[in-house]
């Protein structure tokens, strides 16, 4: 029989009063001197490798892990990447094309053929061109994706012409190619943006640590810079713990073939860095975020199955499993990667999304600023694409106050199944030129800045049943300080050109090419193209001129130009 001591009142409260002491103790050693220090963003450290190597966006060296691998997918870049870097444009590649495009989208992109011969409907031609463009600064979201998807085993290497992508060449390999630019564009449709997990640093951290653990496919990691801009995307496929509440999630980045990258994370700063190139101390070369402003996205590295729902078709495209597309008007300048004006567009009640005093603000309801995802070097930094809510009239400001040097540029409004764009814009430092377009694409009318003359190329497109139209008015010179409206009126199929907003000229205007237009009708059917083409129309400021398009067919080849001005109305055969 074991022996047992009772205890009175006094010892229970003694032994009360030391359990109290005791979690006291430890209640104050938690909230004391013992936690983690709180660091701020400006304490991450930046993570550098060894081995030097060279590239065309800089010079840098393998990332060496050495505390413990939390998270490890088995990817890694020297067996698992790509052997060639992230390209732009070139002689030996091919981006997207009509058949590219109608194997994302469906045959409901094609106004006539199919495969080779697939005739894109004037939207879906548009949006091509945007994104052809778009890869001229870098691929990198496309390999970054088609990279997750080799070692996910979503595409085999085999049918790329290799046993493995680390074996895979990219000239002669129109295949390869066509992934890789179809991956590249689906960064900009809502499908696969409304997938896009955003969060804090840490909350990304986590993410990337559960979902490596738990066997996910492979996500792409897109890390935009600091600025509001563009940004990068790469291939994330382990997660280093190196003490301290700092990590290293160690990537694939495609600028840099076979080596390994870190993107260094601090859980207490609840922040993230990493260097682009190889020069650390030079601040537009490092990106980071933190809290709230993580200017982070992780990606999931799977595509949809079967066609993409179309934002850009005429409302009745639906995806494989019968989604249909989330529809805006798409807003998108392109040029020069470097060196480009900034977009303001502002609705009819005043509120703005796009650059206001160098910083990117969304005022418009509904409204979403894309930051593409495409660089090769730090330098290059896209204008974002807009959208705003389809049918929606606005007016776009194309500011050139920042640029380093002229440009000449292009931009594109594409809504479902119409578009206008206006080309060959040419801008100075500190110009300006204004668009004011109509939210179903039936008008444009562009405002040139006072101090320089254009020779703008204006485009407008429909996609209509059975046929579809793509219009183009070329000015040969179009005067300073002067509005061109061109109006499509779709019931009485007329396109409008109305210079009553273009300065008038002295009597040499015939002899200098002023007041000249060139005209462009393109009628696609489902038998094939047509086009009407008539230079040199001569229409005067002051004028109304309306072409009557209706009667265009292969046995028609002359359409009549109504011309109204000081009240008396002629009419012009025009012979295409």
């Amino acid at each position: 029989m074991r022996a047992t001591t009772r205890s009175g009142p006094a010892t229970r409260t003694r032994s009360l009063m030391r359990a109290a002491v005791g979690l006291a103790a430890i209640v104050l050693s938690g909230c004391g001197g013992t936690d983690p220090p709180k660091r701020s963003a400006a304490d991450v450290q930046v993570l550098h490798g060894t081995t030097p190597q060279d590239a065309s966006a800089g010079r840098v060296g393998t990332y060496v892990p050495t505390g413990k691998l939390i998270a490890d997918t088995g990817f890694r870049p020297p067996a698992d990447g790509f052997p060639f870097e992230n390209y732009g444009i070139s002689d030996v590649v091919r981006d997207l094309t009509p058949a590219a495009v109608e194997g994302l989208f469906g045959p409901e992109v094609c106004a006539s053929g199919s495969g080779a011969t697939c005739a894109l409907i004037p939207p879906a031609r548009a949006w091509m061109e945007v994104e052809n463009d778009a890869m001229r600064a870098g691929h990198c979201f496309g390999m970054a994706l088609s990279a997750s998807r080799f070692y996910g085993g979503a595409l085999r290497p085999e049918g790329f012409g290799a046993p493995s992508p680390a074996q895979l060449t990219l000239t002669g390999n129109p295949a390869l190619q066509r992934t890789i630019a179809q991956g590249s564009a689906l960064q900009d449709l809502p499908a696969i943006r409304s997938k896009a997990i955003p969060g804090t640093p840490n909350d990304i951290l986590d993410t990337l640590i559960a979902e490596m653990k738990a066997g996910k496919p492979l996500y792409v990691l897109g890390l935009y810079r600091q600025d509001g801009g563009g940004g990068h995307a790469v291939t994330p496929y382990a997660v280093e713990d190196r003490g301290d509440g700092r990590f290293a999630v160690l990537v694939y980045d495609n600028n840099y073939p076979g080596v390994t990258r870190a993107v260094s994370f601090d859980r207490h700063a609840d922040a993230w860095k990493f260097v682009a190139q190889s020069n650390p101390g030079d601040p537009r070369q490092t990106y980071g975020g933190h809290g709230a402003q993580s200017n982070l996205a992780l990606y999931p590295g799977v595509t949809p199955k079967g066609v993409v729902p179309c934002p850009f078709c005429n409302g009745s495209n639906r995806g494989a499993r019968g989604d249909r597309a989330e529809q805006f008007n798409e807003i998108a300048l392109e040029g020069d990667a470097t060196n480009h004006a900034h977009v303001l567009i502002t609705d009819t009640r005043g509120r703005r999304t796009g650059y206001v005093n160098g910083k990117v603000v969304n005022e418009i309801p509904g409204a979403q600023v894309l930051r593409r995802l495409n660089n090769r070097t730090w330098e290059e930094n896209s204008e974002p694409v807009y959208l705003v809510p389809a049918d929606a009239s606005v007016d776009v400001l194309v500011d050139a106050d920042g640029i380093r040097k002229p440009v000449v540029e292009r931009l594109e409004f594409i809504g479902p199944g119409d578009r206008v764009a206006v080309e060959g814009i040419a801008l100075r430092r500190g110009e300006q030129v204004e668009l004011h377009v109509a939210g179903d694409g039936s008008r444009v009318a562009l405002e040139t800045d006072p101090d320089h003359d254009e020779s703008p190329l204006v485009r407008i497109g429909i996609e209509d049943a059975p046929d579809s139209y793509d219009f183009a008015v070329k000015a040969t010179r179009l005067p300073g300080g002067g509005t061109l409206d061109v109006r499509l009126d779709r019931p009485r199929a007329q396109l409008d050109i109305d210079t009553r907003g273009v300065p008038p000229h002295g009597p040499a205007t015939a002899r200098s090419g002023l007041d000249r237009y060139d005209l462009t009708v393109e009628r696609l059917t489902p038998r094939g193209t047509m086009t009407f083409s008539h230079p040199g129309v001569l229409i005067p400021p002051g004028t109304i001129a309306r072409l009557d398009y209706g009667t265009f067919d292969e046995r028609h080849r002359t359409l009549d130009l109504q011309v109204e001005r000081g009240g008396r109305t002629t009419i012009e055969p025009l012979r295409g």
